[in-house]
């Protein structure tokens, strides 16, 4: 009787001990998955100083990533590396003024000659009153800039063995021959429109969007400077004054050049205006029968979104 009454007290001994031993790893199991929630969470959310060189660790994992971008910085530095940009329209004896924020109000942090290049936009930019901002980084700073004044720059190697140029010329010369304003429009970027000169020194014509739609049939009369020689006042509408150089030089046999001005015998002398010192352009020069009746036009094309758009006509003729 004593030894099964013995039995019985170790066997309910043993019992007990095994029921305590499952309780005690089951409460160990659970304080570790209570505590790698807890750390997970800090970690995200408010890292610590050890755990930070995990996230670090993992965080270039994430910028490979195509879908989602991790940063704008990251975003920006990609931009960057492809597209950068030159001032322009800007006069050799002037200067691009840089600000600290985008708005003529704000301090100006320095001012950018006029061949100023290896500029890159770095944000979205805003508009301000009639003044599109964009942040900019330059050679020695950063600060915000107006994008009027900037063109994406594009090597005049690149640009001269681009077939998509030769494109554009020919197209200029349909739509000329045709009077196709709305082909004319389509081949300007919008938000520059085209700028047209009489004469290389005379001052320049902006037309917008919806102008040059009207290029062929506007009746509206412009200003375009002074006549060589006499001086006189240059007045007229695009059909009056422009049109007909447009068709007679570029409407016949032309020799073409890229990044060179080529003309007839004249008393002046051929350049660009020094505002557009930072564009490539094309060339096209018709021969006279006699030696003072030559046209040439100077056809100036700006990138946008590496897209080649035409920016300005330049016309060049004898000159007393």
């Amino acid at each position: 009787m004593k030894h099964k009454l013995f039995f019985s007290f170790v066997l309910t001994c043993i019992v007990i001990l095994l029921v305590l031993i499952g309780c005690s790893g089951a409460a160990t199991d659970s304080t570790l998955i209570s505590s790698t929630s807890i750390s997970g969470a800090s970690l995200s959310e408010n890292p610590s100083t050890e755990s930070s060189p995990d996230a670090t660790n993992t965080a270039p994992k994430s910028t490979e990533s195509t879908s989602i971008p991790t940063t704008t910085k990251i975003v920006t530095k990609e931009t960057t590396s492809i597209v950068t940009y030159q001032v322009a329209f800007v006069a050799d004896d002037n200067e691009l003024n840089v600000r600290a924020d985008s708005g003529t109000n704000y301090e100006i942090l320095t001012s950018l000659a006029h061949n100023v290049d290896n500029i890159h936009v770095i944000g979205s930019g805003k508009r301000v009153q009639d003044i599109f901002w964009v942040p900019i980084n330059y050679p020695g700073g950063s600060g915000w800039a107006s994008r009027y004044y900037l063109t994406e720059s594009v090597t005049s190697d690149a640009f001269c063995s681009d077939p998509n140029i030769q494109t554009l010329i020919e197209d200029l010369r349909i739509v000329i021959e045709h009077h196709d304003g709305g082909g004319l429009a389509n081949l300007i970027y919008y938000e520059r429109g085209l700028l047209i000169r009489h004469d290389w020194w005379n001052e320049e014509v902006h037309l917008e969007q919806d102008a040059v739609e009207q290029f062929f049939s506007s009746e509206t009369r412009h200003y375009w400077g002074e006549a060589s020689g006499s001086g006189l006042s240059i007045n007229g509408s695009i059909t009056e004054t422009i049109i007909p150089f447009l068709e007679k030089d570029l409407l016949a046999d032309v020799e073409t050049k890229c990044n060179e001005i080529i003309g007839g015998g004249t008393a002046g002398i051929l350049r660009l205006p020094s505002e557009y010192d930072s564009f490539n352009f094309i060339s096209l020069y018709r021969a006279g029968e006699e030696d003072f009746d030559w046209g040439t036009w100077v056809v100036g094309i700006e990138f946008w979104d590496r897209v080649p758009y035409l920016v300005f006509l330049v016309h060049y003729q004898w000159e007393i």
